[in-house]
């Protein structure tokens, strides 16, 4: 009996170790920090997804992070092609588009381009700013996975 407890402890214990987990960058922004990533379990691709991380700028004193996440190549075109539809609109029009849980507006009283997550964190953007970031985007779209 002893033995055989020994025995189920040694290849739990094996079992454990045995799990590896590899994360390799596939592509990232130069002048903003988004990314696509790539994790490997057990050599055996199980997740690609992009991921767009900015401070939140209703705060200034705090580091509060709001994020665009998708694992879906048609997902992140549709961002970009908000966000290139917003920075083509002239000054004065008010336009909001929603791609899935996220939220692309364009103020009267502005020219930037805001971006918002689901949990109501938001950034900034100019319209030329906004349209690389939308050429990064489907530049980079072909590692994710269609749906």
């Amino acid at each position: 009996m002893k033995k055989l407890a020994i025995s189920v402890a040694m290849f739990i214990a094996s079992n454990g170790f045995s799990q590896m987990t590899e994360t390799k960058k596939l592509a990232s922004g130069k002048m903003v920090n988004w990314k696509i990533v790539m994790n490997i379990k057990n050599n055996t691709d199980t997740s690609t997804y992009f991921y767009y991380g900015y401070q939140n700028a209703k705060y200034t004193h705090i580091t509060d992070i709001g994020a665009l996440c998708t694992e879906s190549k048609q997902e992140l075109i549709d961002i970009s092609n908000a966000l290139k539809t917003l920075a083509s609109k002239e000054n004065g029009v008010q336009i909001e588009l929603k791609v899935n849980k996220y939220s692309f507006r364009l103020y009267d009283f502005s020219n930037n381009i805001y971006i918002e997550d689901e949990e109501g964190k938001y950034t900034y953007t100019s319209k030329k700013q906004a349209i690389k970031l939308a050429d990064d985007f489907l530049l980079n779209a072909k590692f994710l996975r269609n749906d």
